[in-house]
Formats: structure tokens, sequence, C-alpha cells
């Protein structure tokens, strides 16, 4: 069975074996490349904490919009908001 690239466990290039299950590296998503995955996976690791944001992913990681909607499609960025911006409407 394979999992999806998500999650904390994901790394840029290698795929990881749990519960006799495959997790897809971030380089397995189709339209992201070996530059862009290893930018992923360093700003997850970069000390800030966890991502507020899909802004916050692209800002910090400098993927593009176009990545970062391969990836929310996927649901490795579910949960997370578009923006931190608060709507007060």
């Amino acid at each position: 069975e394979v999992l999806p690239s998500g999650g904390d466990p994901v790394t840029a290039k290698i795929y990881k074996i749990e519960d006799n299950k495959i997790r897809l590296a971030f380089i397995s998503i189709n339209g992201m490349g070996a530059n862009a995955s290893v930018a992923l996976q360093n700003a997850r690791d970069d000390g800030e904490g966890s991502f507020t944001s899909i802004d916050d992913v692209i800002r910090r990681s400098g993927i593009s919009s176009t990545v970062a909607d391969a990836l929310d499609e996927l649901g490795a960025l579910s949960g997370l908001p578009k923006s931190d911006q608060m709507s007060l409407f």
C-alpha cells in the first residue's frame, strides 16, 4: 500500500516504510523537482515551527504556488488555511 506524500516523516528524496506501507518522498509529486523537494524539507526543518498557512509554506520554502496547489490537492497541506490573514467578514 502506498501512503501519500504528506506529514512530518516525508523527506525530499527518500521513500520511507511505515507499517509495511511505503510513504512517497516529495520528489514523487508530479511537477516537483529535486530543488523544490529539498527546499520544502529544509523549510519544514528550519526551526521556525509548523507551517501556519499555505502562504507560509510558499514563503519559507520558495516553492511555486503551482507546486503548493499540487501538494494541497494530494492532502499534504490539509488543515492549513490559504493565508495567515484574518477575515473580518
